[in-house]
């Protein structure tokens, strides 16, 4: 591949085979999913089909598979009985777009009128490894503790959704800075009265973030179960007082977003910053919101005005909620918006390594599918964690994915 971080050379000096006629493999392991006319029929697949929400952009593409009588593994579902997925790019998307986030939250207040240490920090694909950001991290840190920020936009307060991969992945590149860990019902405490010098963070999960619409206790099993019965509480709660979110957690349409329209309308609208008595000084800072990191990268989905994925090209966008409208202009009102949806190709290497050595113990159970046995069969056949991710086969869907 062209774009590959490893050469051609490299994959000659371990005994591959290179190749572009697939036509004579049984197997075909990929990682982001291929166009449609590019299906070889009566195979089978791994790859990333984002299908599996019966996203509309992705029928197309089932469609095809089905057609072609294709026995389709997804990664995503390649998990364990607790949910817990055994394969996944997650953390180095979590790490790649906490870098990110960074330089834009720099160059947002920037434009803003606050200069900040942030503007040293570069977009994660100019480093080759993460060792390479820490010392970066570090002297930022340095900087914030030595000359701090001005009260009108300190201290800085992230919010963290999930507490998976994405989430651990993401906070690992916060952790080099100076923090601290909140509550999330200190966050307004903190945000008002916080020490300048430091950022302060929360992290939501379910758990914490999730309340029933009728006052009942929230447990997980019916979370799972009547997930349209609850309410997220970020954005009443906590988004007020939180400079930069980093969204990574798992949304389906049965969930409360994180964020919607009007939550925006609300939070950076006109008249934001009176109503939340948090920004203090010269120069005026409009909302205590200045980014989103939206890791996840639901188009439409948990935060809701997140209607296109950005590029490594062109990373940022700002979400204007007085016209509802996007653009690129930093000196003009709103929230940076951060969506890229190929964040580990950032930081290709480290990203291809990890998801290599979490797919590799797996490859002997996928080999054992085909393309033409029954789901039953194909159970038999291989391993729990490969069969839970079976969603076709023999020219139809798999039972679990029937919906």
């Amino acid at each position: 591949a062209v774009v590959s971080t490893q050469s051609t050379g490299e994959y000659e000096e371990v005994g591959a085979v290179i190749t572009e006629d697939l036509s004579a493999a049984t197997h075909i392991i990929g990682v982001k999913a291929p166009e449609p006319e590019e299906l070889i029929e009566d195979k089978c697949y791994a790859f990333f089909s984002h299908t599996i929400k019966a996203q509309p952009e992705g029928m197309p593409l089932l469609d095809e598979i089905v057609r072609k009588n294709i026995t389709l593994l997804d990664y995503e579902k390649m998990t364990n009985e607790d949910g817990s997925r055994n394969v996944a790019f997650g953390h180095y998307a979590g790490v790649a777009g906490m870098i990110n986030v960074l330089h834009g939250l720099g160059l947002r207040m920037l434009s803003l009128g606050v200069t900040s240490p942030f503007l040293h920090i570069g977009l994660a694909h100019n480093y080759a490894t993460v060792a390479d950001v820490k010392p970066v991290l570090a002297r930022i840190g340095e900087s914030l503790q030595k000359y701090k920020l001005p009260r009108v936009i300190a201290p800085l307060t992230f919010s963290f959704t999930g507490s998976g991969n994405v989430s651990q992945g993401a906070r690992s590149i916060f952790d080099l800075l100076p923090h601290e860990y909140i509550d999330p019902n200190d966050m307004q405490e903190a945000a008002m009265n916080g020490d300048p010098s430091i950022c302060y963070a929360t992290v939501l999960s379910r758990s914490n973030a999730m309340q029933r619409i009728d006052g009942k206790p929230y447990s997980a099993e019916d979370f799972a179960a009547n997930g349209e019965l609850y309410k997220n509480i970020f954005a009443e709660k906590v988004a007020p007082y939180t400079t930069c979110l980093i969204n990574g957690m798992y949304w389906d349409s049965n969930s409360p977003r994180v964020l919607t329209d009007e939550d925006a309308v609300r939070m950076f609208g006109k008249g934001s910053q009176a109503k939340n008595n948090i920004m203090r000084g010269i120069p005026q800072i409009p909302h205590k919101m200045l980014a989103i990191a939206d890791i996840t990268c639901d188009i439409g989905g948990s935060i809701e005005f997140s209607n296109e994925p950005t590029t490594v090209g062109s990373p940022f966008q700002l979400y204007d909620p007085k016209t509802r409208t996007v653009h690129n202009d930093f000196s003009r009102d709103g929230v940076v918006v951060m969506s890229i949806d190929n964040l580990p190709c950032q930081l290709p290497r480290e990203a291809t390594e990890y998801f290599g050595d979490c797919l590799v113990p797996h490859i002997f159970n996928f080999l054992n599918l085909t393309h033409s046995s029954h789901i039953d069969t194909q159970q038999k056949q291989t391993s729990p964690c490969i069969s839970r991710a079976i969603i076709t086969t023999k020219g139809g869907l798999s039972p679990n994915y029937k919906y």
